[in-house]
């Protein structure tokens, strides 16, 4: 086979003992090495007699009968893997197949019986492939003496040859369109999960679907653990935007499939609004820290976070102090108290409520109580007192995949930049994966750099797909002390700036978002074909942004109320302009109208106010320096001077 001839056969040919193969399909490499050649005394390519051993210690002569492949016993080698390498030495000739050797490898007999042969089988043409699903741990004494070899999956053509046995053994007949479908959902399956995802679409609707193996694949996918699927966002959900959404239309999708085709995008946008000196328990060591005091330590740390399913364990990224900012102390009923910006968010049971939105209630009425869905005990959560205590730092930290976490008996919100990421998947009609970097991170020495690995491979393996990767300025911030001192982020940029590289001839479209630009190591940011900034939207994004909320909270999105909503919000993010429709619903008992949109505003404190300084340097710097992905303004000067060439034009 042309993928044996490629990745092996060339170490093989050039006297390479022992190579320790990286895969899961054993079959199918066994199938592959009858094709190895060797080039013998004389210079004739001479084939290998192919052998295999596994821990049974049953060895075995592998070999292609009418076409199948067939094992056949020779019988057992009492001395184990010693004995298999003996004979491979005396035989000659061999290519010998090793399975299981990796559960013993550390032993000290085991290194010491494979170093013994090499040179024995240099001399008489015998070869060993170690076979096993990872060969990462190599004792350090054969290490260099082995060369570890990935083996690819399937191609297509390996694909459509499982494709075309099932159909001829079925007799089911597909149209060509189908029939690349189905291949192309089937890439980066092994050839045993492609075959068996083409038999559940027989099996569950009668006829082969390429959507069920996609489905399959998106499975394997979730149960690596190592990347997430977003479900795509609808691109009528995203208001505003059409810097970004004419780049998408105008060149992403005209030269997708060419060799002009953009593979690498930067979204760099305003930092999200978060608390500032609060307690954060850490479920995995117990322990309770102020964030300041986790922003002093450094480091990741863990939280109890909100899933889909209840509450679980979350990895937080480590905090960040921005400085000071007005802040809002709450008290609940149970004595403990929180002090938050006015722009926090609070989860209230069915959606997040800010905190200014709060204190407003609780001037006019007394007090504010909701249901947290989980508080510990299952109790309400009922705020009995809120306080303006003037100006103190705040932090920030980021919650990767789940977006918030629980501190004094609440959940609170904590999110970054990703409708634009998820928005691209539905443009495109291709996967979206979630790339989290916080999932890769091991405590053992070379984990981490096994993970981001593992996980890009994964991602290589199923494209086409959004590559989505959130918050890497978190990810990689102490990159430059970390290639300093030799640590593992250093090593994880080079590996990701490597593939970052790749990816100009691949099919992976990444999209990465970021807070702070200038935490971005410059080997990354100069891999990246284009560079967005996301400001605060324009008046006719925030007319856009405010129809898509009014429908979601089942009401007409009257040019009247989107007109109005616009003037209010001057300066809002588009998060900011959502929550206060979702105030002025509840006002209202879903019924909004301007009266209650008016109400609503005045609750809002602006991201662009409570951090005006650190907001304005940002924007300053997005507008000088990269493209912007918003709606521009289009003054009423403006609109006159079209008019104007326009009459001239015409005259």
């Amino acid at each position: 086979m042309d993928i044996f001839n490629k990745e092996f056969n060339p170490y093989l040919r050039a006297g390479f003992p022992v190579l320790a193969v990286e895969t899961c399909e054993e079959q199918r490499l066994a199938r592959m090495a009858t094709t190895g050649t060797y080039q013998d005394k004389d210079g004739v390519m001479t084939p290998y007699v192919v052998m295999r051993i596994t821990i049974q210690f049953m060895m075995q002569r592998v070999e292609i009968t009418e076409g199948e492949l067939v094992y056949t016993d020779i019988g057992k080698m009492p001395e184990g893997y010693v004995g298999a390498f003996a004979a491979a030495v005396r035989e000659g000739n061999w290519l010998l197949l090793v399975h299981d050797w990796q559960s013993m490898m550390k032993q000290p007999k085991a290194y010491r019986d494979l170093k013994e042969s090499l040179a024995g089988l240099k001399s008489t043409y015998s070869r060993i492939l170690l076979v096993g699903p990872s060969w990462v741990g190599l004792p350090d004494e054969i290490k260099h003496d082995v060369k570890i070899v990935k083996m690819p999956l399937p191609e297509r053509d390996g694909l459509a040859a499982a494709l075309d046995t099932i159909l001829s053994s079925t007799g089911i007949l597909l149209e060509e369109s189908i029939y690349d479908a189905v291949l192309s959902a089937a890439k980066g399956l092994t050839l045993s999960q492609a075959e068996d995802a083409i038999a559940l679409a027989l099996v569950k609707l009668g006829h082969i679907d390429p959507s069920v193996v996609a489905d399959v694949k998106m499975d394997q996918v979730r149960q690596s653990g190592l990347v997430d699927i977003s479900n795509p966002v609808p691109v009528e959900d995203v208001g505003g935007l059409a810097g970004w959404k004419e780049f998408v239309e105008q060149e992403i999708i005209p030269a997708m499939g060419t060799p002009l085709s953009v593979k690498r995008v930067l979204l760099v946008g305003l930092p999200g609004c978060l608390h500032g000196d609060t307690p954060i328990y850490d479920p995995i060591d117990g322990t309770t820290k102020t964030v300041a005091e986790r922003e002093r330590a450094g480091g990741e740390f863990n939280v109890i976070a909100l899933g889909t399913g209840g509450p679980i364990i979350a990895t937080a990224m480590p905090p960040h102090n921005y400085g000071p900012a007005d802040m809002i102390e709450f008290t609940l009923g149970n004595g403990k108290t929180i002090t938050v910006t006015p722009a926090h968010r609070f989860w209230a049971g069915v959606d997040y409520t800010c905190a200014s939105e709060i204190y407003i209630w609780i001037q006019k009425y007394g007090s504010y109580w909701f249901q947290t869905n989980w508080s510990g005990h299952g109790q309400t959560v009922e705020i009995v007192s809120a306080r303006q205590v003037g100006t103190h730092n705040y932090y920030d930290f980021h919650v990767p995949n789940y977006n918030n976490y629980w501190a004094v008996d609440m959940f609170h919100h904590n999110t970054g930049k990703s409708l634009s990421s998820k928005a691209l998947g539905a443009y495109l009609q291709i996967p979206v994966l979630e790339c989290p970097f916080s999932k890769l991170k091991g405590s053992l020495v070379g984990d981490s750099e096994k993970n981001i690995s593992a996980m890009l491979n994964l991602v290589n393996a199923v494209t086409p797909v959004v590559a989505w990767f959130d918050e890497i300025d978190d990810a990689f911030g102490d990159a430059e002390s970390s290639a300093r001192t030799g640590s593992t982020t250093g090593s994880m940029v080079g590996i990701f700036a490597t593939w970052l590289e790749e990816k100009q001839k691949q099919d992976t479209i990444v999209v990465a978002t970021a807070n702070d630009f200038f935490k971005i190591p410059t080997k990354i940011v100069r891999r990246f074909d284009e560079i967005f900034f996301v400001d605060l939207p324009s008046t006719q994004e925030r007319k856009e942004i405010a129809a898509v909320h009014l429908r979601l909270n089942g009401n007409t999105a009257t040019s009247a109320l989107c007109d109005l909503l616009a003037n209010l919000s001057r300066d809002w993010t588009g998060d900011e302009i959502r929550k206060c429709i979702l105030s002025a619903a509840r006002r209202t008992r879903g019924n909004i109208t301007a009266e209650s949109l008016k109400d609503a505003a005045s609750s809002v404190k602006p991201i662009a106010i409570t951090r005006a300084e650190e907001i304005a340097a940002l924007r300053k710097w997005g507008h000088d320096t990269v493209r912007i992905a918003n709606t521009p303004e289009v003054s009423i000067t403006s609109k006159q001077s079209a008019r104007r060439i326009q009459q001239t034009v015409s005259t």
